[in-house]
């Protein structure tokens, strides 16, 4: 086997960082989850093996140049407080339109305005009114609309970074 420069595995590690949701196209080995199985990678290693916790229990990596994944394209969804991290936009749609066809007052709102902001293609929708979501972590922010930022980013990117905007 060959391996991969470093330049190759520092970009396979920008493009799957720890949490990425992926799903299995094909690996190369009896033991292998089968074909369709998604997962959540835990980084890549210095040989460029995505480094992945099967959703079924299996820890076996996708060997650079040998197996094949692809990444899925997740929204997160931020519901009474409860965070969830969807596979599709789809299946999120799904589910939110059904709970506001069950739901009413209130509760209809909050389902209806996440799913509002599913089709507004947001990657973040949450049922949280006049508040919004920090463009850089994805936690609440606290600043305003034009200044979309949650308090420990303003802290670590510092005032002086906005000031010259």
């Amino acid at each position: 086997m060959k391996f991969p420069s470093k330049e190759v595995v520092e970009r396979l590690r920008t493009q799957y960082p720890e949490g990425t949701r992926v799903e299995l196209v094909h690996m190369n080995d009896s033991y292998a989850p089968p074909i369709g199985t998604k997962g959540t990678v835990k980084g890549v290693d210095d040989a460029g093996s995505i480094m992945v916790r099967w959703d079924n229990g299996s820890g076996l990596s996708v060997v650079y140049g040998e197996d094949q994944c692809r990444k899925l394209a997740t929204v997160k969804t931020i519901c009474y407080g409860t965070e969830k991290v969807w596979d599709s936009r789809k299946e999120a749609m799904e589910f939110f339109i059904e709970a506001s066809k069950n739901s009413a007052g209130s509760e209809f709102e909050r389902y209806a305005k996440i799913y509002l902001e599913l089709m507004s293609g947001n990657e973040i929708c949450t049922d949280l009114q006049d508040q919004h979501i920090c463009k850089y972590c994805g936690e609440i922010a606290d600043g305003t609309e034009e200044d979309l930022l949650c308090k420990k980013c303003r802290e670590l990117f510092g005032h002086a970074l906005f000031s010259e905007l």
